[in-house]
């Protein structure tokens, strides 16, 4: 059973990095790993690696974090094994079992797997002894690891105990992460799928020059069979009717896939990532980044991708072949090896037709989440909008407004206040029309209760002044609507002093600034509530796309207002200022980033470009 079931404790912490560091990816791909490009994804890049004893007596266990989160666990004399949560930045960084989701249910119950409950396995032989995970069809993020008990190539019957638990989604070790979830499949007790099996097409697209043999282990089993086979996850013992179906889904325990048709899938999954994600301006992109992020979730729905099964056998070398050939060129600096550029005036990039999104991996888990949205009742999200918005001065009630002080006016609206009061009243210099004449409720408007002017009230403005001294008596709001948010929002604007000594009137939105925390460096966003975004959700999905620990604190704002903030672990501010435009279609007005570079410098304020000026 699951060894972490029981209640864990942890006693001193100590940093690694630098040589420690790089021996121990090499020793971890060497234990368990085929490449080192999956090593990288393991331990990301930009979060401060810590070791953590197990305060168990007489254990010599100890527990590697990436942040907050458990990555690796090493049981002493060499044996390691990786967390659940470290291979949900790299799914197929180890040989997996595919099971059905009520199978999943008494695994979360710390139960060993079962033979009987096997639906598919990622490779022909697991011989003893080797480090697996488990996946519920349908769901690419393992729920479970444990340790090959016998190679269920070499079983000549359908029973037993294939795989020891050592850890699994929901039991302590996983709550010391913080309780986090990859997807919404994952739930209290259960894992689901994400994508529906019935959506899962057959064959690749036509720029292969092959069909990929269909994933067996996405074969749907029926409602009678999947039953069986969640009681045979926690039992020795199952019936004959049980065996037959078993032995219908036997030919589905491997996966048959040649490298060349790897090959081929891979270089299909390569172009349409190039074609339909990546961005010139997001160059460079860290290859083992752009594998997980960008050719991953690509892939056609039926598609597993995995670069051992190939002739490359490693990322570096299926790059370097590309490049090569003159598609992308590549950087490899200090170890790091970075997609540099794309050559997208090349024949074959050229010629190749992207598949359509919805027929993705990436595109079916979209439209899944969309029906599910659409069943609850949600409606997909509208931009996002900004509205300038004014309240006179209290001197203005009355005589250029009217009495209903909770009232908000337009630019238009207030403008026009203006002018129809100096018109009804007959302002205008007869001898000099472009100067307006100062009544004494004109006088009151633009200048009671200023202790800054200096010398006596002047009697005449011109027009452009007299316009520049009402609006800046004028308490102004925004109007922020749509998106996420169920109904408009009114917050009041935020002032920022100009170099010409002027105040700048700016919407309240997310604030993004990179900083140094206990010698590291880490990106702080907060205002996500503002525009209806779940700071946790949020988090989440950000953890999984830069594979970085993040921590979030709840703030007291001067106001009274309390928001979240979240700490990502290393510097992330373009991306996420990317992200949040182009996912939740954030105006740049709402978006300030600040970055702390060598000289503390600020980068320009990007500028509001859909204010409604009505």
């Amino acid at each position: 059973a699951a060894m972490f079931k029981r209640t864990v404790e942890f006693k001193g912490s100590s940093s690694v990095g630098g040589k420690t560091l790089k021996k121990l990816k090499q020793d971890v791909a060497k234990t368990f790993l085929s490449c080192e490009e999956d090593a990288e994804l393991i331990f990301p890049h930009k979060v401060d690696i810590s070791l953590k004893k197990i305060a168990w007596g007489g254990s010599k266990m100890q527990v590697y974090f990436a942040g907050d989160v458990p990555i690796l666990v090493d049981e002493g004399r060499g044996a390691m094994f990786p967390t659940v949560m470290a291979l949900w930045n790299a799914p197929d960084a180890i040989p997996f079992f595919e099971v059905p989701s009520p199978v999943s249910k008494f695994l979360c119950n710390g139960a060993d797997l079962m033979l009987p409950g096997v639906r598919g396995i990622s490779q022909e032989s697991l011989p003893k002894g080797t480090i697996a995970a488990v996946k519920v069809q349908g769901n690419d993020k393992p729920m479970a690891v444990g340790v090959v008990l016998f190679d269920p190539a070499t079983c000549d019957s359908r029973e037993g105990k294939v795989l020891q638990v050592l850890q699994v989604y929901g039991d302590t070790l996983w709550q010391e992460s913080g309780t986090k979830r990859p997807n919404e499949g994952f739930k209290e007790d259960q894992v689901l799928p994400t994508v529906s099996l019935s959506s899962m097409s057959a064959a690749l697209p036509a720029n292969r020059s092959d069909q990929a043999e269909p994933n067996p282990a996405t074969r749907a089993p029926d409602e009678d069979e999947s039953s069986a086979d969640g009681q045979g996850a926690a039992r020795e013992q199952h019936s004959e009717e049980d065996e037959e179906d078993d032995v219908d889904s036997e030919e589905g325990s491997g996966i048959q896939v040649s490298p060349e048709e790897m090959n081929d899938l891979l270089e299909f999954c390569l172009f349409q990532a190039l074609k339909t994600k990546v961005k010139d301006k997001m160059l460079p992109i860290e290859s083992g980044a752009f594998y997980l992020q960008y050719m991953r979730p690509v892939r056609p729905c039926n598609a597993f991708l995995d670069i051992k099964r190939s002739s490359f056998k490693k990322l570096s070398a299926f790059l370097a072949h590309y490049s090569q050939l003159g598609v992308i060129r590549v950087n490899d600096k200090k170890g790091t090896l970075k997609l540099a550029e794309v050559k997208r005036n090349h024949p074959k990039y050229l010629d190749f037709a992207p598949l359509p999104h919805a027929e993705t991996y990436e595109g079916a888990m979209e439209q899944r989440q969309k029906e599910e949205e659409a069943s609850n009742g949600k409606q997909p999200p509208r931009p996002i909008t900004l509205e300038e918005l004014h309240r006179p001065h209290r001197s203005m009630y009355g005589s250029l407004f009217n009495e209903d002080k909770q009232a908000y006016y337009s630019i238009l609206e207030c403008r026009k206040a203006l002018d129809d009061y100096v018109e009804k009243e007959g302002l205008l210099d007869p001898l000099t029309p472009s100067m307006v004449i100062l009544d004494p409720i004109l006088c009151d408007a633009l200048y009671a209760g200023d202790s800054s002017v200096e010398g006596p009230i002047p009697t005449h403005l011109s027009r452009g002044d007299l316009k520049t001294r009402f609006f800046s008596r004028l308490q102004h709001f925004f109007r922020i609507q749509g998106g996420r948010l169920k109904n408009p929002q009114i917050h009041p604007a935020k002032y920022e002093k100009q170099p010409n000594g002027k105040m700048l009137a700016k919407a309240p939105g997310i604030y993004i600034k990179t900083d140094n925390r206990r010698g590291h460096n880490v990106t702080l966003l907060r205002g996500l509530e503002l525009l209806g975004l779940n700071p946790e959700e949020f988090a989440s999905e950000m953890r999984e796309m830069f594979a970085a620990s993040s921590s979030i604190t709840l703030l007291s704002e001067s106001d009274g207002r309390k928001q979240h903030e979240i700490m990502f672990q290393g510097y992330w501010e373009k991306t996420l200022a990317s992200f949040l435009q182009e996912k939740y279609q954030l105006p740049s007005a709402l978006i300030e980033v600040k970055t702390k570079g060598k000289n503390a410098g600020e980068k320009a304020q990007k500028t509001a470009k859909n204010i409604i000026k009505s």
